[in-house]
């Protein structure tokens, strides 16, 4: 069984054709359970920038699950997983979201993604992900700028891509001026090589479309890219802070998760369509990670039914 369409890969040219940036508002209705995340997680070859209009949920990245609430801004960089969540019984969550290819808009350094000026150095702390928040009052000066590109964009006037490039910037300039820094210079701070974080990528693209096979292993990926398996082991690390056998793990035990509370799938079933060669590795993996067996996770997670939700 291949989930991938859980796991969506997007592209920029489904999004920015025929403009400059793309534009759009998001309601969020994925309630977060912390088991069952990944699967729900998209990756694009784009940088995303997102404002949180209204409500309460989750912002989940691979590694990190934050609270997000009004004024929360998450700038996202190419190959980097993540998601928005509500909360079970909590608010909605509406997020205005802008995406855009920095190389195609922001000149010199600030278009280069392996300079640490790279969008006004927003990913000087976290290659991957930078995390602002921001006033009442910049959060409105925010979609005030998202909302003169969009018009730069329909109406298309004298010199309107200097005037769309002119507000990404100021937006950007907004940004990085509110991130904490740990460091007098952060710049000097080294980041991950455009290259390196291509490969990581392509890595996690590879394990999401492949987790059900039980012969994919870091050693027959690197084959398949022509690295050395220490070097690509030594890369996927720097990139996303995790061990590849850690990611592979997560995925397997994620999808598992999902199968056993969302299906009537039996264990077998389940075994090979999450990449285990047999029902005891099965077995022993998910006790090991689970804290129990796949039949006392079912009967936990178990829908409720109607006539459950109507009497609470």
């Amino acid at each position: 069984m291949n989930d991938l369409s859980r796991h969506g890969y997007l592209h920029k040219e489904d999004f920015l054709k025929d403009r400059l940036v793309f534009i759009n508002q998001s309601i969020i209705d994925t309630i977060y359970r912390p088991e069952i995340a990944l699967p729900h997680m998209h990756i694009h070859d784009f940088v995303e920038l997102s404002v949180v209009i209204s409500g309460e949920g989750y912002h989940r990245t691979l590694n990190d699950c934050s609270e997000c609430f009004p004024g929360d801004v998450y700038v996202i960089n190419a190959g980097a997983p993540h998601a928005y969540y509500i909360k079970e019984n909590g608010p909605g969550l509406v997020v205005q979201n802008l995406i855009f290819d920095p190389p195609m808009l922001l000149e010199g350094e600030l278009g280069s993604p392996d300079h640490p000026r790279y969008c006004c150095g927003l990913f000087r702390e976290d290659p991957m992900i930078a995390h602002v928040v921001l006033s009442p009052g910049f959060r409105e000066e925010a979609l005030r700028i998202m909302d003169r590109m969009e018009k730069e964009q329909a109406r298309k006037w004298l010199e309107w891509e200097v005037s769309v490039k002119a507000h990404l910037l100021d937006f950007l300039i907004m940004c990085s001026r509110r991130i904490s820094y740990r460091a007098k210079d952060a710049y000097d701070k080294p980041i991950p090589k455009l290259r390196d974080r291509q490969i990581a990528m392509t890595v996690m693209r590879t394990v999401l479309e492949r987790y059900n096979e039980p012969e994919m292993t870091l050693e027959r990926i690197a084959d398949e890219a022509f690295i050395s398996k220490s070097h690509l082991s030594y890369i996927f690390q720097q990139v996303t802070g995790m061990r590849f056998s850690d990611y592979v793990s997560n995925v397997r035990l994620e999808q598992t998760y999902r199968l056993l509370s969302e299906t009537k799938m039996t264990n077998e079933q389940i075994c090979h369509a999450c990449g285990f060669r047999d029902l005891p590795s099965f077995y022993r993996f998910f006790q090991t990670h689970a804290g129990m067996t796949p039949a006392a996770y079912r009967k936990q997670n178990k829908p409720k039914s109607n006539a459950e939700n109507t009497e609470k």
